[in-house]
């Protein structure tokens, strides 16, 4: 559903004219494709015992559970990009909707690659309906998708602020958007990536027993 949700973002801009609206077309992707992966270890129930035994290196499966996602954001990021300008007739801000987009990315993926590990919480079983809610796990669910939606909205803060300076009128923010966006997203996700690999390293055997149990 993530690839289609942005699309949603029509509606208030052809029904309420409300013109902004498409313009948060790729930040919003960005936002779901790094954000959805908060608690990608815990769909994999105790299967994870394979990347234990085998002695996976923490950041070869941190980086690996985002090869998927980094393709596909590839794809819809300037796609979204490029469509919300064109509908928004903003293409000069263009730049800074990509910038703010790899930002929320890669915040989100840096979070998420801690998160994962840090706080993993019951999802449905194999077989089961991607909407069902596995009971006593209301709590956690909610405290963890809230810390990884405002963690990422944190992070990416300073590139939030230029892309509203620029959407203003200020052309120097649009392309310090686009600058920082891209520093700011790489660096997060890579520094998310290292500290999330230690500690699946670390707490590997622990992380097991709790999927066992949720």
């Amino acid at each position: 559903m993530t690839p289609l949700v942005p699309l949603l973002l029509l509606v208030p801009y052809y029904l309420g004219d409300v013109t902004w609206a498409p313009l948060l077309m790729a930040p919003l992707v960005a936002f779901l494709l790094g954000w959805g992966e908060h608690n990608a270890v815990a769909y994999d129930s105790d299967a994870i015992w394979l990347h234990l035994v085998t002695a996976t290196p923490g950041v070869a499966d941190r980086r690996g559970r985002l090869v998927a996602s980094v393709l596909l954001a590839a794809v819809l990021l300037p796609a979204y990009g490029i469509v919300g300008a064109g509908v928004g007739q903003r293409f000069d801000l263009l730049a800074g909707l990509l910038g703010l987009s790899v930002a929320l990315l890669g915040a989100g993926y840096g979070l998420s690659s801690v998160m994962s590990v840090v706080l993993p919480y019951p999802v449905p079983e194999s077989g089961e309906s991607p909407f069902a809610s596995p009971p006593g796990a209301a709590g956690v669910t909610l405290l963890s998708q809230t810390v990884a939606s405002i963690g990422t909205a944190v992070i990416a803060s300073p590139v939030v602020v230029l892309a509203w300076l620029g959407w203003q009128g200020q052309v120097w923010a649009v392309w310090a958007t686009a600058a920082l966006g891209v520093v700011l997203g790489v660096a997060a996700a890579l520094v998310g990536i290292r500290i999330g690999a230690r500690i699946f390293e670390r707490r590997g055997p622990e992380l097991l027993t709790a999927l066992r149990r949720i």
